[in-house]
């Protein structure tokens, strides 16, 4: 029996760049989200999420908000997770309500029409 290994990279990554455009985001000619994309065409790219999370603790160990690291990194295109690549959604139980409205959603307008008459003849 085989068993998976997981081997992640340890990224050691400098932020220390962006601390001055962290300070002084509004006076700063270049866009602290262009910044970090700039540090990352520096930097290896095989590992973008490693990257997210070095920043994202750079900037706690900074004491700057953590969600609000998260969503310069969201707004940089380092998602925690590939787009469309969220959550299954869940099929409604067999036999109930939800079941026959999710099939009657899936129907064409014409097969409607006629699943409606159906139903006014019973």
């Amino acid at each position: 029996m085989k068993t998976k290994t997981n081997k992640k990279q340890n990224v050691s990554i400098n932020f220390s760049s962006l601390l001055p455009l962290m300070k002084a985001v509004h006076k700063a000619e270049v866009t602290l989200m262009d910044a970090l994309l700039a540090l990352w065409e520096k930097t290896d790219k095989s590992n973008p999420l490693a990257f997210r999370k070095g920043f994202v603790e750079f900037a706690v160990k900074n004491k700057y908000d953590r969600r609000w690291a998260m969503e310069v990194c969201v707004d940089a295109g380092f998602r925690a997770r590939a787009t469309g690549g969220g959550r299954k959604s869940t099929k409604p139980a067999k036999g109930t309500a939800e079941a026959g409205i999710a099939v009657v959603k899936a129907m064409s307008l014409k097969e409607r029409k006629r699943f409606m008459k159906m139903l006014a003849a019973l």
